[in-house]
This record gives C-alpha cells, structure tokens and sequence, in this order.
C-alpha cells in the first residue's frame, strides 16, 4: 500500500460557503467601483486635457490676435514714418532753396545799399554844385549891375567907341 501525504481538505460549511459568497460579491463590487473611479479618472483626465488644450488654443488665438494687431501697428507706423521722412527731406529742400534765396537777396540788398550811399552822396554833390551855380549867378548879376561894369557895357554899345575900335 502506498501512502500519499494528501491531506483532505475539509469539506466547507454552510457558514464557510456564505461568507465566501459575501467576500466574492465584496470583491466584485470593490473591482466595479474600481473600474468606475478608473473610468471617471480618465474622463476627467480627457477632459482635462481636453480644457488645457481649449484654454491654450484660446491663449494662442489671443496672442495671434495681438501680433496681428502689432504688425497692422507696426505697418502703420512705418508708413508714417516714411511719409514724414518725405516730407522732412521736402521741408528740407525747400529750405535749401529759400536760404539761397535769402543769401541772394542779401547781396541785392547790400548793392542796393551802396548805390543808395552813393546816390546820397551824389544827390548832397549835386545840391552843393546848384548851391554853387545859384551863387555864381548871383555875384555874376551883381556884378552886371555894378556902376563900373555898367559903363563898360554902355560903352561898348556906344557908336563912335565902335569907329575907334574898327580904325
């Protein structure tokens, strides 16, 4: 006869076999809340990320908004500048011009100084020479008048004073 060390388990009881049965379903309602909480877990996960990927798709839709509204600044401010740089090198130009001008009407301004000096002197000269004609004038009728020369002319426009000065 051969021995085997086979135990025998002892046959369960009624009682062993409800509180088996109760574990089980203990189990089988901890794995299915398990399985809810990992799913509820993962859905909020999903819709986490899903949230971040909203909230950073509105972030980089504001931030291209921005740039867009920099750019259309920049664009802008650029145009300006460039129109103002024509203008400032317009300005500039006509400036050129008009200090030539200046500088052109200065050397007018001066010559026509000078031949208003000149023109002064000129005009005291000429006074001073009529000064002097009015004054000869004067003396030379003076003198026309004058007895002595007065007898010259008398004789002069005598007859026989001609006869004598003929012969």
């Amino acid at each position: 006869m051969v021995r085997t060390n086979v135990q025998s388990q002892p046959k369960p009881t009624p009682e062993h076999l409800r509180l088996i049965d109760l574990l089980k379903l203990q189990l089988k309602k901890a794995e299915a809340e398990i399985q809810s909480l990992h799913n509820q877990l993962t859905h909020a996960k999903g819709s986490a990320t899903q949230d971040d990927i909203h909230e950073k798709n509105v972030k980089l839709a504001t931030l291209q908004h921005r740039f867009e509204n920099l750019e259309t600044g920049f664009n802008t401010q650029k145009q300006m500048l460039e129109k103002t740089k024509a203008m400032l090198e317009e300005v500039n130009k006509q400036l050129y011009e008009e200090k030539k001008k200046n500088s052109d009407l200065e050397v007018q301004l001066r010559s026509a100084e000078m031949a208003s000096a000149i023109s002064r002197d000129l005009q005291l000269q000429l006074e001073e020479t009529r000064k002097e004609k009015r004054m000869l004038e004067a003396k030379i009728k003076d003198l026309s008048n004058s007895p002595f020369l007065r007898d010259l002319d008398e004789k002069s426009n005598n007859p026989l004073r001609l006869k004598v000065v003929i012969l």
